[in-house]
């Protein structure tokens, strides 16, 4: 691939830029690209590379930026490129600067893939694989969690020498293998005790032959709810501090399921007092795009609402906060206040 061609495309395929303007780099920053596209690394050699490089328009005004990135290439090496888009950089640069960290540990990591393949053998993963996944892209999604859970937190930027240096040290004194054997254990539980709860459902419907208790409506409903705790994209989205979480509202679910065939009636009114929360965050989720100090308030409203289900259907497990209806008013008058 050219880096000439690749840089003039840069310059000419921005929508921040006018049809009028024209994007320039100088000279010197033209060495800077032309020294650095397309090279390959397998460990952290990037003495000299800047964070950004300014594009100027004729009137020397920044008009852009190139943000350095670096592209896996074959789980075997990354390559550096430079992208005008912020956001698709950081997401490059995540999973550019994980598999540089994993190449330094190429050996553990070998063994925890075959570890995480022979976890994910059993039944309580199957459901992982309804997505038109093998079981070897399952086995890499699980691997890929608990490398960024151990090499956490990613900035999307390029990492200092000095935060990758000491990121390897940690890890190596951790111990990769164990530390990542523990994370999958841990994913393991999470998703057995989805199964243990999606199985109980199935169980407690063919006991309700009539459907007088779990309706089409209702199944669905508590089949939902089973989704939102660990959805089909957990390994690509989810995050490892949110598992003790996933495992009480699971095991808060299995409660409830279990009382609700005994009386649905006490079931109903316990319901009726989470719905009107439901039904705001329903309204948000119609909304646009939301401010990021919104988007904070609305995603601690979200958890006090999980908290607060669990202390209804289920008082007997711990919440993690102190959450009441008051509460909960009280941070959805907040969330309406910034929206």
């Amino acid at each position: 691939m050219s880096a000439g061609r690749d840089l003039q495309a840069l310059l000419e395929g921005s929508a921040e830029i006018r049809q009028e303007d024209t994007s320039e780099i100088s000279s010197h920053d033209r060495d800077i690209i032309e020294k650095w596209q397309d090279k390959i690394f397998t460990g952290w050699d990037f003495a000299g590379l800047p964070a950004a490089i300014a594009l100027k328009n004729l009137v020397q005004n920044t008009v852009g930026y190139l943000y350095p990135t670096l592209v896996p290439v074959d789980e075997k090496a990354v390559r550096l490129t430079f992208e005008r888009d912020l956001a698709k950089a950081r997401i490059l640069n995540r999973e550019g600067m994980l598999l540089l960290f994993r190449l330094q540990f190429t050996d553990q990591c070998k063994s925890l893939k075959n570890y995480c393949a022979t976890a994910l053998s059993g039944p309580s993963s199957l459901w992982l694989l309804d997505r038109s996944r093998s079981q070897k892209q399952a086995a890499n999604a699980l691997l890929t969690f608990i490398l960024g859970s151990l090499f956490s937190p990613l900035s999307g930027a390029i990492e200092s020498q000095d935060c990758f240096g000491k990121t390897v040290s940690r890890v190596a004194k951790e111990g990769l293998f164990r530390k990542g054997q523990e994370i999958c254990d841990k994913v393991m539980a999470v998703l057995r005790k989805r199964k243990e709860v999606a199985d109980q459902l199935q169980r407690l419907v063919a006991l309700d032959r009539q459907r007088r208790i779990f309706t089409r409506e209702r199944q669905a409903e508590l089949q939902s709810l089973i989704a939102a705790i660990v959805p089909a994209d957990f390994l690509e989205n989810g995050r490892y501090e949110r598992l003790d979480d996933c495992d009480r509202y699971l095991r808060s679910l299995a409660v409830r399921i279990e009382r609700l065939h005994a009386n649905p009636a006490k079931d109903a009114i316990k319901e009726a007092q989470i719905k009107p929360h439901l039904e705001n965050l329903s309204r948000i989720s119609t909304g646009g795009t939301p401010s990021q100090e919104l988007q904070v308030l609305i995603e601690e409203y979200r958890t006090l609402i999980e908290e607060y289900r669990i202390s209804l259907f289920s008082p007997e497990i711990k919440t993690r906060l102190v959450v009441s209806a008051k509460k909960l008013e009280q941070h959805w008058q907040a969330v309406r206040q910034l929206s």
